[in-house]
């Protein structure tokens, strides 16, 4: 509507379940896909996105990339590189199309479940955090960088549990604290 100014949310199924604050004078489409890492996100961008014509978009993508880091012990540094290039495209691909840019930091997991932790790695923590510094670079003109990793990780550094739902996605908690910040910064980039 042309009284109302659109907020697409962008990437992987954190960004799916991500349910939008409550604020009439937006309209928010999200074009999130379960278990999408950032190539395929990135590959779709121009579809899913360009013709919404957004004023602001959401990106919260890179966790499927970058728990791959387990699997693919000896890619460490080629997952790393290529999930931040992938992203810091679609952040270009946002501005190319006339939008702000609220680049989300990748969320902190959960605590590794015992039965999961033969299939695991500490590297993947590092990963998120490498990432992570390299998405706060990132903030500039027309964009943001909400950290999410802050406002919801614990002491231990993993997602604190009343906001987790499982390994790696949240609760309606961490989702009502994630809005607690994102909604006055979307008022704010948009000086209402």
């Amino acid at each position: 509507r042309p009284d109302r100014t659109t907020v697409v949310f962008f990437g992987d199924s954190r960004a799916v379940s991500w349910p939008p604050p409550r604020l009439p004078q937006f309209d928010f489409v999200n074009r999130g896909i379960n278990g999408e890492t950032s190539i395929q996100a990135l590959g779709r961008f121009d579809d899913h996105v360009g013709p919404l014509r957004p004023e602001i978009v959401v990106v919260q993508v890179g966790v499927n990339d970058l728990t791959t880091v387990a699997i693919w012990r000896g890619h460490y540094q080629a997952i790393v590189a290529n999930c931040q290039e992938n992203i810091r495209q679609i952040v270009a691909r946002s501005r190319g199309l006339g939008a702000k840019v609220v680049l989300t930091t990748v969320f902190p997991n959960a605590s590794v479940p015992v039965e999961l932790e033969p299939y695991w790695s500490d590297r993947v923590e590092q990963a998120i955090k490498e990432v992570n510094v390299y998405l706060r670079s990132l903030e500039g003109e027309d964009v943001v960088v909400l950290d999410a990793y802050g406002l919801l990780a614990g002491a231990d550094g993993c997602v604190r549990p009343e906001y987790s739902q499982d390994l790696l996605h949240l609760a309606a908690a961490g989702y009502q604290r994630l809005n607690e910040a994102l909604g006055p910064l979307l008022v704010a980039m948009t000086g209402g």
